[in-house]
């Protein structure tokens, strides 16, 4: 067999998926586009044709959420059942959606505290078989759901032999903000808070839902010269959280001021 590997989109190509995509609505193509510009973390993604697709996908049929952590979430969702429905593909599946969620949210969170992108499929396999008993699943069908995640929906692939890895950071990124929610542990984000490869995460987690208690607890640490714990918590109000303590928005935003 001869490999290809499946570049990413540059910006033009991105500009004529969509230009093609939506040929007979030109006016739609050209609102996407711009509202792809306009938001450089979605049109990061927009770079993978499949994620590409799904995002057209999403658009044409209920257009973009405002808030980015929905649109990751609709992106799931479509991977993991309207993606085969589109196609007109059917498939017969051993295990139900929400137990691949939250075996995904398990794998991604794990590997996401190591600091791994890419992991090896031995190591995969044994946080697999330690997480499937909390489902009622048997651990000895660790390499079929396994298989199953990978071929059908593609969410988590070999990326080379022997190693895998999320078909896209930002969706292990959204998996991980997920079982943080889960879990509530936010003591976990204060700590990293001001590392760069948790920035992403803490975005997401503001935008899931109500982040006064994330908020709370990152504006408690002792911030840098830079305030950069504060800088975080502006980015995060950008997210378009939900805030029970509406006053903490304010003080965000007076303190960044001052």
């Amino acid at each position: 067999f001869s490999i290809f590997e499946v570049l990413e989109f540059t910006g033009d190509d991105i500009d004529t998926f969509i230009r093609k995509w939506f040929s007979a609505e030109d006016e739609k193509a050209k609102e996407l586009t711009r509202k792809l510009k306009k938001k450089p973390r979605l049109r990061a993604l927009a770079g993978n044709p499949l994620l590409l697709a799904l995002l057209c996908i999403i658009y044409d049929s209920r257009g973009l959420p405002e808030r980015r952590y929905s649109i990751y979430e609709q992106c799931v969702d479509v991977l993991l059942k309207e993606w085969d429905e589109e196609r007109r593909v059917v498939r017969v599946e051993e295990f139900s959606r929400e137990d691949k969620k939250q075996l995904l949210q398990e794998i991604a969170f794990h590997f996401f505290r190591d600091g791994s992108r890419y992991f090896r499929k031995d190591k995969l396999l044994i946080v697999i078989k330690k997480f499937l008993p909390v489902l009622n699943i048997s651990a000895q069908r660790s390499e079929e759901i396994l298989n199953e995640i990978s071929t059908q929906h593609g969410l988590i692939k070999e990326q080379a032999e022997g190693w895998f890895g999320f078909m896209h950071l930002t969706l292990q990124e959204y998996f991980a903000a997920n079982e943080i929610y889960d879990r509530r542990l936010y003591s976990d984000v204060a700590k990293n808070s001001l590392k760069p490869w948790w920035e992403e995460v803490i975005l997401l987690l503001a935008g899931k839902g109500d982040c006064t208690e994330l908020l709370k607890t990152m504006l408690k640490q002792q911030d840098d010269i830079f305030n950069r714990n504060l800088l975080l918590a502006g980015k995060c109000l950008a997210e378009k959280p939900t805030l029970r303590e509406v006053s903490l928005r304010e003080k965000v935003i007076k303190t960044l001021k001052d």
